[in-house]
């Protein structure tokens, strides 16, 4: 068994660096956001267990290699435990979270994004067709386990290389970047809004769209109504669509809504709910980390509602917010997709130009166009 405990503990030590380096964003994140003293022991527990996910991945390679296998069937046994590995990393991960999902930033073709030709085939054999393929070339040329390791674990460090989206862009559309982040009033909030519309407007009478990211108006709008007329005063015959929140029936949703001469003539409450901002997973709570982030008096219920069209400039888009489209959360209806996210959690860049790449790669998956705008900036209106 020593043999095994040394890759074991090998693979956990070279998982935690791997891990450390990638999830810093969450350590930042959590210093940031979250006055908890309990937000470094989460951290650590999370690379830790992402760390063992490697370790046990190492240790059945190294059993794969020392077994007498024919070497065609060593590379295909090996190619298939990676795929397996990277699945599980992808689908599943966060059931450490206590939810039966996966950590999106852990899927190796968005590194391939940089170079978006080499994703032509992706939409004819899929996200499980072309991880096998690449697999197996790289199993065929490396024969040594811990060298495909280590070249396997390199798309994580993905958000670190640059890339700059070719843009896809509509006419007759804005993008109002929200830089009054930050501010806990929603007054001074509603009012800055209603005042960078109307002077957008003003200074290009072509505009028919406004499109704002999610969360750009973080309060409930059903209390604070009044400020619907007051965004359209001088806006006639513009829609302006933006992120929210709705309660309805003592319920609060994470909502995206259009507004046009003074009413929302559209809401859509998203469907998925991110673990610990968004929603607590009942596993984390029992351990003491469910409201590092988000109280219980503030967490979302899922939307229900389905109709996730939206129409801009005579033209139907689907509506994807934030982790709809990073978790693969809903099922693409072939419609152009417009994509909004709220990125200012995320302070670091890397993170930041990881959601560039993804959005490469969910347009050459699904072969779908992609209009997105996020609160930093990254946008392509």
């Amino acid at each position: 068994m020593k043999p095994y405990t040394d890759v074991f503990i090998k693979g956990f030590c070279w998982g935690f660096l791997f891990f450390a380096l990638h999830l810093y964003w969450l350590l930042d994140l959590l210093i940031i956001h979250s006055n908890s003293i309990r937000s470094i022991p989460f951290w650590l527990m999370s690379v830790s267990w992402f760390a063992c996910i490697v370790a046990i991945w190492l240790m059945l390679q190294h059993y794969i290699h020392i077994t007498k296998f024919a070497d065609v069937t060593l590379i295909i046994v090996s190619s298939v435990l990676h795929v397996v590995f990277f699945y599980f990393l992808t689908y599943f991960s966060l059931c450490m979270c206590g939810v039966l999902e996966g950590y999106p930033l852990c899927n190796p073709l968005v590194l391939l994004s940089c170079v978006p030709q080499l994703l032509w085939c992706l939409k004819y054999i899929g996200f499980l067709g072309m991880l096998l393929s690449i697999m197996l070339c790289i199993s065929f040329i490396l024969k040594k386990y811990y060298l495909i390791g280590f070249i396997c674990m390199l798309p994580l460090l993905s958000g670190f290389i640059f890339y700059q989206k070719k843009q896809f862009t509509m006419q007759s559309c804005m993008f109002l970047k929200p830089y009054w982040y930050g501010s806990k009033n929603p007054m001074h909030v509603g009012y800055k809004i209603a005042h960078d519309v109307t002077q957008s407007i003003c200074k290009n009478h072509s505009i028919t769209t406004v499109i704002m990211p999610e969360s750009s108006f973080a309060w409930d709008i059903t209390k604070y109504q009044d400020f619907i007329p007051l965004m359209c005063e001088h806006a006639q015959e513009v829609s302006i669509m933006f992120g929210t929140q709705r309660s309805v029936l003592g319920q609060l949703y994470n909502s995206y809504v259009v507004i046009k001469d003074g009413t929302v003539v559209f809401s859509y409450d998203k469907q998925h709910l991110l673990p610990l901002m968004e929603r607590i997973p009942s596993f984390l709570n029992k351990l003491t980390f469910g409201e590092i982030l988000c109280k219980k008096n503030n967490t979302f219920s899922y939307g229900t509602t389905s109709n996730d069209i939206i129409v801009i400039n005579n033209i139907q888009f689907q509506l994807f917010v934030c982790s709809e489209l990073l978790f693969e959360a809903k099922p693409v209806k072939g419609y152009p997709i417009l994509f909004v996210c709220n990125d200012a959690w995320f302070r670091l860049s890397y993170i930041k130009q990881w959601i560039l790449y993804f959005i490469v790669y969910f347009e050459a998956l699904y072969d779908v166009p992609i209009l997105f705008c996020t609160v930093t900036g990254l946008t392509n209106l």
